[in-house]
Formats: C-alpha cells, sequence, structure tokens
C-alpha cells in the first residue's frame, strides 16, 4: 500500500475511533449516493452521518467528509437538513458547511482533534442560524460572494471602467464573447477596446446602452432581482432620476 493511502487510512480510523467515544456508538458511514452529492472540488472519499440535538423535536444529521489528502487537506462538514440555498449564511448549495477561510491552518498530525473542533464550529454555526441573529449581517457583509452564488454563471466577470459614485445613470455596455466592458461613455468604451485590440474588435460594433443602479445598501438574497418586473420595482425604489433611465419611461435628458 502506498505511504499516503496508509496514512490516511490510519488518520481515518482514529477519527471513526474518536467519533465513536464521542457518540457512545459507531457512526454510520455514508454511502456513496450520499458522498456523490458533494461539490466534486471537495473530491469526498469517506466520511459518516452524525445525529445533533439542537433542541427541536428531532435531530438534525451533520455529514463528517473526509477528502482525498487527508489528513494534509482538512475535513468537510455538511447539513443535511436545511432550508433552501441562501436562506442561510455559510450553508452551499450542496449542504456543505463555510468554517474556515480557504488558507487556515490546521494540524495534520492531529486528524481526530481537527475533526473534533470543526465539528463544534459547525454544531455552533447551525446553533447560531436557527437563533436567526446573524444571517442578515453576514449577507449584507459577504453581498459580493453570495450574489455570485446566486447567478451561478461561469461567465460572470465583467470588466469596468465605470466611475464608482453615484448617481444611478445609464451607461455603455460592449457585450461579445471574452468581452464584458461597462464604461460611462460609448466613447470612453470604444477607445478603451481600440487601446486593448485593436480597430478589427470594434467591427462589427457591440455597443448597448445599460443602467448602472446605484443602491443604499447591499441586498439581501430575498431581494435579488429575478425578473424585470424585480428589476424595475428595485430602480423605482432607488428614486431619484433612476425609474426615468428605464427603457420605456420619458426620457431623463
Amino acid at each position: 500500500m502506498h505511504e499516503a493511502s496508509i496514512r490516511r487510512h490510519a488518520a481515518v480510523e482514529r477519527v471513526r475511533e474518536c467519533l465513536r467515544d464521542l457518540h457512545g456508538v459507531d457512526p454510520t458511514p455514508l454511502g456513496r449516493r450520499a458522498l456523490a452529492a458533494y461539490h466534486h472540488r471537495f473530491r469526498i472519499k469517506s466520511g459518516w452521518r452524525l445525529p445533533v440535538d439542537f433542541g427541536e423535536p428531532h435531530p438534525r444529521h451533520i455529514d463528517v467528509l473526509i477528502p482525498e489528502g487527508f489528513p494534509l487537506v482538512r475535513p468537510q462538514f455538511g447539513l443535511l437538513e436545511r432550508p433552501p440555498f441562501l436562506t442561510w449564511p455559510h450553508v452551499e448549495r450542496d449542504g456543505s458547511l463555510c468554517l474556515l477561510a480557504n488558507m487556515s491552518e490546521f494540524d495534520p498530525d492531529d486528524p481526530a482533534g481537527v475533526v473534533v473542533r470543526l465539528l463544534g464550529k459547525s454544531c455552533t454555526l447551525v446553533r447560531d442560524l436557527l437563533e436567526g441573529g446573524m444571517a442578515e449581517r453576514d449577507f449584507l457583509d459577504e453581498f459580493l460572494t453570495y450574489w455570485r452564488y446566486d447567478r451561478n454563471a461561469s461567465d460572470g466577470r465583467l470588466t469596468s471602467i465605470l466611475r464608482i459614485e453615484r448617481p444611478s445613470r445609464e451607461i455603455a455596455v460592449w457585450q461579445t464573447t471574452g468581452i464584458r466592458l461597462l464604461g460611462d461613455t460609448e466613447e470612453q468604451v470604444t477607445g478603451w477596446l481600440r487601446n486593448r485590440y485593436g480597430d478589427k474588435v470594434l467591427r462589427p460594433s457591440r455597443l448597448q446602452k445599460g443602467l448602472l443602479v446605484w443602491l443604499d445598501r447591499p441586498m439581501l438574497p430575498s431581494e435579488y432581482p429575478r425578473t424585470a418586473r424585480d428589476v424595475q420595482v428595485l430602480v423605482e425604489r432607488c428614486g431619484g432620476e433612476a425609474p426615468r433611465l428605464l427603457p420605456g419611461r420619458p426620457s431623463a435628458r
């Protein structure tokens, strides 16, 4: 057996024994279907499902997830009984719990201790979410992250040369394969493209009009626009000249 496999097997066994000591019984191993439910980027190889009492009529279940590379790669944790995606912050679409920053340090020589500490953090997170005090704050503080999750677009990157200042205003947009550029004027956009790619990129013209909507605060997930009517309501809520800049409204100029 390869040295890394031996180390991983020994670490997994230490974790299993630790979880058995904590709960008094052997933890329930996750089957292939349960493991496959988690995002492939974690490369989960094994795990266990643990019932946890949060003071509700029925326990919830937290999955301890062992990735390929464990214990050099930290374990992951998932919540089985959860509300729809973006109801709670720090809970991903597949139920994975965001407990640590990507570059956080942990001790690969103490795999059982790492699992126990992160299991404790998982339980604390779920309790805090059930109490309800942190959701709005964290959704607002991390708006850009959750907005990107909700859009779920592989081509979601934009290049902006806009002035980041009030007010809401009409802007110029150039959108084609590989280029999504936002600028304050058509001249600014075409000048940037000419300097970056040469005159050939300007033919045929891909210029469109857009609207920069300046919000007083970030949106909560429940406020993310999903229809044209939602966008209209959002713009009208901003007040000022913004509603008059929508297509079909009298021009502000």
